[in-house]
């Protein structure tokens, strides 16, 4: 059907419409490919762009990193290591011996055994009158 259409139209009519779908195809071509150029520039510019401060942090972190090294040996250089053994006596002061088998005196066993069988001499009780003892029974 479209064949018997197209034989109907008149020649020049026929050959105008096909330059006009002809030039329409290659202005969208060309538009196309432009287009597609300038979106590729555009892409590699931002990526360009994008590098360059990924490039320039690298670089201010390297230099801040090279900073903080530089002062770190600056501060270990004036450190030393001193080492000094002190040796000190220290002296022993003893007053009385602490071990020994003896360590009660004799009025203080004399007391000891007056309060175990609950018989107080009386010369104990006359030197000291605070000296009473409770009985063993007592609670």
């Amino acid at each position: 059907m479209i064949g018997l259409g197209l034989a109907a139209l008149p020649q020049k009519l026929l050959a105008e419409a096909i330059g006009f779908i002809v030039e329409t195809t290659i202005v969208v071509a060309v538009t196309w490919h432009y287009v597609g150029a300038h979106y590729e520039l555009q892409i590699k510019a931002a990526r360009a762009d994008e590098e360059q401060k990924a490039h320039q942090a690298y670089v201010d972190l390297n230099n801040k990193y090279n900073d903080v090294a530089t002062r770190l040996q600056a501060a270990q250089s004036h450190t030393s290591v001193v080492h000094e053994t002190i040796v000190r006596e220290v002296p022993k002061i003893i007053d009385r011996p602490v071990y020994v088998r003896d360590c009660i005196d004799g009025d203080g066993r004399m007391l000891i055994n007056a309060a175990l069988s609950n018989t107080f001499p009386a010369s104990a009780a006359a030197s000291s009158a605070d000296a009473t003892m409770p009985s063993a029974s007592a609670p």
